[in-house]
């Protein structure tokens, strides 16, 4: 009787996790998120990041936490229900804490002994509310100093009517390798309709570099829709928090830097 209601519990929160994680990124009218800033912390050290709630109440509230790690998708981390009872994903009990404080409407995330591959952007979210564009950086790495990257994007040749267009972000020269791309459609995250991968960092003597290519019909980048290349390091300075490079079907095709590149294997569908 107790490995049925455990198991049905599991299955409960295992659809309620999917679904979370499938509507992520809206956010109700009038209410809103907003994370700490992001940090970087050395192996085995301890961090607690904190979200603030608007328009509506934390401390009556599911609230959850997801993490996306460099080159993978969201992934739920675990919840904390209007009382104080917490759960966690399965292959994550015992590595973080959850806590709130509803006299601040803030909730928190406690992560200790960190490790390298606790490197990630951290989301919270409600039942209705989701800050995907603005989550915490953490950043875990053993010392070297960090070297911000630069940043290109470049615009598609010339396609038929019909066609698909690829936009390619290159992201040149940091350290260290942990590095968060993502992409913007007139300052939306890309849905479901669009179709984007990153390579694995690429290492040249000293720094890395990675590409990102974003797919896009070709109707869609003669609208005049504003597509922006997003990158999270730990370099980059924390009142920029990311840096962010726009184009559309609008710029000056001759002014567009022109880069020798050979893209890799790993960044081709």
């Amino acid at each position: 009787m107790h490995f049925a209601l455990l198991a049905t519990i599991l299955l409960l929160i295992t659809v309620e996790s999917r679904e979370l994680l499938a509507n992520f990124g809206k956010i109700a009218s009038g209410q809103s998120l907003t994370s700490s800033d992001s940090v970087v912390k050395k192996p085995g050290e301890s961090v607690t990041l904190s979200c603030t709630g608007s328009g509506f109440s934390v401390g009556s509230s599911y609230m959850h936490w997801v993490y996306q790690k460099p080159g993978n998708g969201l992934e739920w981390i675990g919840r904390i229900d209007p009382g104080t009872g917490t759960i966690f994903a399965q292959s994550l009990q015992g590595q973080f804490s959850i806590k709130k404080d509803s006299s601040k409407n803030m909730l928190y995330l406690e992560i200790k002994s960190l490790k390298t591959e606790d490197t990630a952007v951290y989301y919270c979210a409600g039942e209705s509310q989701s800050h995907k564009r603005l989550g915490t950086k953490v950043t875990v790495t053993n010392g070297k100093e960090p070297k911000r990257p630069s940043v290109y994007i470049l615009a598609p040749p010339e396609h038929k009517e019909g066609d698909k267009m690829t936009l390619t972000c290159y992201v040149k020269d940091f350290y260290p390798k942990e590095v968060f791309v993502s992409w913007l459609a007139d300052d939306e995250p890309v849905t479901l309709g669009y179709s984007y991968n990153t390579s694995l960092p690429i290492h040249n003597d000293k720094y890395f570099s990675v590409y990102s290519q974003l797919t896009v019909d070709h109707s869609e980048w003669k609208s005049g829709t504003v597509f922006s290349c997003v990158v999270y390091h730990e370099s980059i300075d924390e009142k920029m928090r990311v840096l962010t490079r726009s184009i559309d079907d609008n710029i000056d095709k001759a002014g567009v830097i022109n880069l020798s590149m050979t893209t890799p294997a790993s960044c081709k569908d």
